[in-house]
């Protein structure tokens, strides 16, 4: 960003594309639409998200590319305040590459660039969320009460929501430096972690080493809920939901073990922690 005049001015759209390492082939399908969207639908996103969905929505085929290219727009307008709060660059990169990683699920799933996953970004472009390292973190209010060894979380407590974002190797020691980054960060908040994943399903012990990076990341947490129903872990393993679990690819070691894990009846499911 530069300065001109007293006024900050926006990032590139250049720079941007490049600093979360967008596809140049989903840049190229989005280029020809900086000319073409009005100002007033990306100043309807803060005016009233359920219209912005549904305008954007509307346009068929073309919503998901539009999505995209919006969702660009908006993440540079609030590189500002980035600035003005004094976070660093790689974290406004860091955070904002999740529309990157999401424009290529979108086309792998799709065959078109765009964004399907629209409301889960809103939280980037509203400063709801931010990666750290290797982990994501979304302040949130609790909405139970929790009571798990020595920890007791209450129902309307701050704690610190945590995601994982896909694409990368889930390393156990950068998940620790992340924890250490977000207490640093959310300086005042008393930093309790919660996560839902299929990361921190038991089952998963059944099938991975003690020494496994997911069972590492899984054993800092206390486990309070399980939903044996969700199908999460299939969706990350395997790329897709089908019946015949046979029918999944057994590329990986962890992928057969899952595959004749269901095949015997059990499920994958999905696990609720917590820990400070």
């Amino acid at each position: 960003m530069e300065m001109q005049g007293g006024c900050w001015l926006l990032i590139s759209f250049e720079k941007f594309t490049q600093g979360i390492h967008l596809n140049e082939d989903a840049i190229k399908s989005i280029e020809w639409l900086q000319q073409k969207v009005p100002l007033t639908l990306k100043q309807l996103f803060y005016e009233n998200k359920a219209v912005f969905f549904e305008t954007v929505k509307s346009q068929g085929a073309g919503s998901k590319p539009l999505f995209l290219y919006l969702y660009i727009e908006l993440a540079r307008n609030i590189y500002d305040e980035y600035v003005k709060k004094g976070i660093e660059d790689k974290v406004y990169f860091d955070t904002m590459s999740d529309i990157a990683v999401w424009a290529d699920n979108c086309k792998r799933t799709f065959g078109i660039w765009g964004i399907n996953e629209y409301e889960w970004l809103t939280r980037h472009l509203e400063m709801k969320l931010f990666k750290l390292g290797r982990l994501q973190f979304e302040l949130i209010i609790f909405d139970k009460t929790v009571s798990v060894g020595d920890l007791t979380v209450t129902a309307g407590q701050k704690v610190l929501n945590v995601h994982i974002q896909q694409g990368e190797l889930l390393i156990y020691e950068e998940c620790k430096a992340s924890y250490e980054q977000a207490r640093a960060f959310f300086k005042n908040v008393h930093c309790i972690f919660v996560c839902h994943s299929w990361l921190l399903n038991p089952a998963l012990k059944e099938l991975l080493p003690k020494s496994s990076n997911i069972i590492q990341f899984q054993e800092d947490y206390f486990v309070f809920e399980i939903d044996e129903n969700d199908r999460q872990c299939e969706d990350r393993l395997f790329g897709t939901f089908l019946v015949n679990p046979e029918d999944y690819p057994k590329e990986t070691s962890l992928q057969r073990k899952a595959v004749e894990y269901l095949k015997n009846g059990k499920k994958l499911g999905i696990g609720y922690g917590v820990f400070q």
